[in-house]
């Protein structure tokens, strides 16, 4: 097989890996008519859960459902959650918790149960993208006409807002403030006095993802070890073939492809696993091989596809720039300190406290950049987003740092024992001792 054929079949593997995990993730999204945001629909390895945190609550306990005997009770401070497992005929469906009761609901029960609503229009906990044709004449028959009442709507750039009065005699109040990227209800206060004085204010904490099955998620892990392994495979044969220093723009395309496959896999693969991943770890010896542009263009390539089919939803441009300029800026730092370090023995104990160190301090600046952007995207207050988000970096800052200190120095040693980097890229060369010259 000549150079140019084996370098087309290192190129050809890569494109197929990379298309078969972004079509096995796109798929159960793109298949369906999105009537609401990508993020919000389930497929076979995830579910969305939404959460909000109660902020005010009434003292009585409230039955769901006329004649269901389902009663449930809440304090300010506890959560209510929405988990979508289901998209059928333009409904969400789903379970709903609120204090003490989980139950099986669709979106529009949640609404009206919760005077999340202006009877007969049902917006409830998300609503359709198309509201501002279709729901706005909904909304105003149903304040105007059904309910004898005032309407209020306010459009930002980023929110809408109902606010509703009852009629000068009317039994409800409504306040309902709507994202207009995502369709999620951000904050929301209703009361309705009737019989009791029912009240309920929420505000809009996160989404996470659900894992739905253990056994898709061990054959998705086994399926990208798997590619991953036969990838590394083909480029350590591709590379040992050359003994020659001279870089090809061949080599480098097919060497930037793969690495941004494993990357990429990392992530598709641990993607039911919140804040667990592999990519930071997969750009950060990226660059620590092979130097920091190879780093940077592993990083950009690999969160550019990763963010446009990304499971946890739809790309967000200031959240996905965010990611993308964090992961970047990892693979340029993984370059630097390989530099830092070449030549030291693989006994060195700095093998395993820096790897460590930088997996800590990069992990913390990735989160960081990443909530800023989410707050200032949500108009959500730093702090909230922190507190909301500090359960998930306890999990993300503790595994990368393991990761890191595990797969530098073990990596770093087969690759210059394979003598990739004397060869093909000479930035990373083994340093042995001098012989003796006869006198």
């Amino acid at each position: 097989m000549t150079e140019s054929m084996k370098t087309k079949t290192i190129i050809g593997f890569s494109i197929i890996f990379i298309l078969t995990s972004v079509l096995l993730w796109a798929q159960p999204i793109t298949a369906q008519n999105c009537s609401y945001a990508p993020g919000l629909y389930p497929n076979a390895f995830s579910t969305p859960k939404l959460h909000w945190r109660i902020t005010n609550v009434t003292d009585e306990v409230v039955e769901f459902g006329f004649g269901s005997g389902k009663f449930w009770r809440a304090q300010a401070g506890q959560a209510l959650t929405f988990e979508i497992q289901e998209i059928a005929n333009d409904e969400l469906y789903g379970l709903c918790t609120i204090g003490n009761l989980t139950l099986p609901v669709n979106d529009s029960q949640i609404a009206a149960e919760l005077v999340f609503s202006i009877w007969p229009w049902f917006p409830g906990l998300i609503s359709h993208l198309d509201w501002n044709t279709v729901d706005q004449d909904a909304t105003d028959a149903a304040a105007t006409f059904f309910m004898n009442g005032s309407l209020d709507i306010t459009t930002t750039p980023t929110t809408k807002s109902y606010v509703y009065h009852q009629g000068p005699w009317g039994n409800q109040n409504t306040t309902l403030v709507y994202d207009l990227g995502s369709g999620i209800l951000l904050s929301a206060y209703t009361e309705f006095f009737f019989l009791n004085d029912y009240h309920l204010g929420i505000e809009f904490i996160t989404l996470t993802q659900t894992p739905t099955s253990l056994t898709t998620f061990v054959f998705v892990v086994i399926f990208a070890v798997v590619l991953m392994i036969s990838m590394f495979c083909i480029i350590v044969t591709r590379l040992r073939s050359r003994r020659t220093k001279k870089r090809t723009a061949a080599i480098r395309v097919a060497l930037i492809a793969v690495l941004a496959a494993l990357a990429i896999g990392g992530n598709y693969a641990l993607s039911a696993v919140p804040n667990i991943e592999l990519s930071s770890v997969m750009v950060f010896l990226s660059g620590f091989l092979f130097g920091p542009i190879i780093g940077a263009l592993v990083a950009f390539i690999a969160m550019l596809i990763y963010q446009l089919w990304n499971p946890w939803g739809a790309f967000i441009p200031p959240i996905g720039l965010a990611v993308i300029g964090c992961t970047i800026f990892i693979g340029i730092v993984g370059g630097i300190l390989g530099k830092a370090m070449q030549g030291l023995d693989y006994s060195d104990s700095n093998w395993f406290l820096l790897p460590i160190l930088f997996g800590i301090l990069l992990t913390l600046f990735f989160d960081l950049v990443t909530n800023f952007a989410y707050c200032f995207t949500f108009g959500i207050p730093f702090i909230v987003v922190l507190i909301t988000g500090l359960p998930f970096m306890m999990v993300h800052i503790p595994s990368n740092a393991v990761l890191f200190c595990l797969l530098t120095q073990p990596v770093t040693q087969a690759v210059h024992q394979l003598q990739l980097n004397q060869h093909a890229f000479p930035q990373h060369t083994i340093k042995t001792k001098k012989e003796d010259t006869p006198a």
